[in-house]
């Protein structure tokens, strides 16, 4: 009776589990259906996050080289030939005069041409600003193709036609030009950028620029003229960030040029963006490029050897910023502009220190080349690179425009200042000239030390609420 009895209850026992099993096992196919669909809607995810990405960096790169890759392939053009052009002016003036161009003259409408672009650029700076607003970033910088062509006519035909001026010319058109697409470009990858990548993204302008700067100095060599991408899987948030300030932006209205002066939750927003586009100018880089020639037949280096040792300088200056846009989102905006000026100003003592001692060993000029390098690496690693993202995330979006046009205007006009007085400062100090940019180097250093926040990874409301203390006022969020 144990038996059958032990048997009757296994067969319950089979009777009952046999429904269990069939219910594992449909709550099984259903886990495999629900794990299939994760898994498509992961892949789904990861292809529309790798179309993102490609589409993100594409657009910042064709932008940038239809503005910054010409602002600075003109940059350095002239300057880099300058031996050419003043060929060019001898000739014209001969032509015209019947006698050999003065030195006196010669050197003011050198300074002139090269100065002019940055006229140029300061009034292109408010054209541009007005130009955002109305066609707006990316049809701003279709329109202003228009203006470069001009100026690549009027420089163009300047030889044929026997006339320096239209050379001078053209280096305004290609400077407004260059002043209508640094406001517009600016903008446009900023509000492309999610905040999580904003640095990389907006150091595609930099390295463009010094793209452009290093074939500047290819074409003027006498042969030929006589980042880090993204591997997050999802995006969906920072493409919802970016759509919802698209949103915001349709119902505010931005904020004129006087307004933005006299509103005091701003001010040292536009204390800040002046100081870094003047100290971009002032820290003495571009009198490097710009008298690169004079500086280095001082130096005693070959004549012929000149042009290729200028072509180091850009080429340095492009790895270096390359190196920065893989970095910037590790080490920060602040601490790289920081570094950048501080280096600058020890090494503007270095290179002066081997200026003087130039006749007391024969490998001095080497010394004050290798100086005249590092100068280079510590400016396109810190102010040459970080210095237009950080005055683009400095403002919410109704001061961004005005915002620019003043950094511009700022940025332009220290850039004719220098280009105008540097030959003169050069005859005056000689081989102490590159003490003032040390002044101005470690006078941009302690500022910045003092008043920049980090902008990295921050919102734009973030970054104004680091900014009420020193404004004394509290934040008004008009995002």
């Amino acid at each position: 009776m144990e038996e059958n009895n032990n048997v009757v209850d296994m067969n319950q026992m089979e009777t009952h589990t046999e429904p269990n099993s069939i219910n594992q096992m449909e709550v099984k196919i259903q886990t495999d259906q629900s794990t299939i669909q994760i898994s498509d809607h992961s892949r789904e995810a990861a292809e529309k996050k790798q179309n993102h990405t490609v589409t993100l960096w594409a657009a910042a790169l064709i932008s940038t080289m239809g503005s910054a890759f010409l602002s600075g392939y003109y940059l350095t053009v002239v300057a880099s030939s300058s031996k050419y052009v003043h060929e060019f002016y001898n000739t014209t003036w001969i032509e015209r005069y019947g006698e050999h161009i003065g030195a006196d003259t010669t050197t003011i409408i050198w300074s002139i041409t090269v100065s002019i672009y940055s006229i140029g650029g300061g009034i292109g700076s408010i054209i541009g600003s007005v130009l955002v607003e109305h066609l707006g970033r990316r049809d701003t910088l279709l329109v202003n193709n228009c203006i470069t062509l001009a100026a690549v006519l009027f420089m163009g035909v300047s030889e044929r036609a026997g006339s320096f001026e239209m050379l001078t010319i053209g280096r305004f058109i290609s400077g407004l030009s260059a002043g209508t697409s640094n406001i517009a470009i600016m903008m446009y990858l900023i509000e492309i950028s999610p905040k999580h990548i904003r640095g990389s993204v907006c150091s595609t302008r930099p390295i463009i620029l010094d793209l452009g700067i290093v074939l500047g100095q290819v074409l003027g060599l006498p042969e030929i003229l006589g980042q880090m991408f993204r591997r997050e899987e999802d995006v969906s948030e920072e493409l919802e960030e970016i759509k919802a300030e698209e949103q915001r932006q349709r119902d505010i209205k931005t904020v004129s040029v006087n307004k933005i002066l006299r509103n005091p939750h701003v001010r040292w927003q536009m204390i800040v963006a002046c100081v870094l586009g003047m100290g971009t100018n002032f820290c003495g880089i571009n009198a490097l490029y710009f008298y690169s020639n004079r500086l280095f037949t001082a130096l005693d280096f070959d004549v012929e050897l000149i042009p290729y040792v200028t072509l180091s300088l850009g080429a340095i200056e492009l790895i270096s910023t390359m190196i920065v846009g893989t970095v910037i989102e590790l080490t920060g905006r602040r601490i790289l502009l920081i570094v950048g000026y501080g280096g600058m100003a020890v090494l503007y003592i270095l290179l002066t220190v081997t200026l003087v001692l130039q006749d007391k060993a024969s490998w001095m000029p080497y010394l004050s080349f290798a100086s005249v390098l590092a100068v280079i690496v510590f400016e396109a690693s810190g102010p040459g690179a970080v210095s237009s993202t950080v005055v683009s995330e400095l403002f919410e979006y109704s001061f961004r425009s005005s915002a620019i046009m003043i950094y511009g205007i700022a940025f332009w006009m220290s850039n004719f200042i220098l280009g105008m007085t540097f030959p003169y400062l050069q005859n005056a100090l000689q081989d102490y000239v590159f003490l003032v940019f040390m002044v101005i180097c470690a006078a941009c250093a302690i500022f910045l030390l003092f008043v920049l926040p980090e902008t990295k990874a921050k919102t734009f409301i973030e970054i104004s609420q680091s900014f009420s203390k020193l404004n004394k006022t509290p934040v008004i969020l008009t995002e």
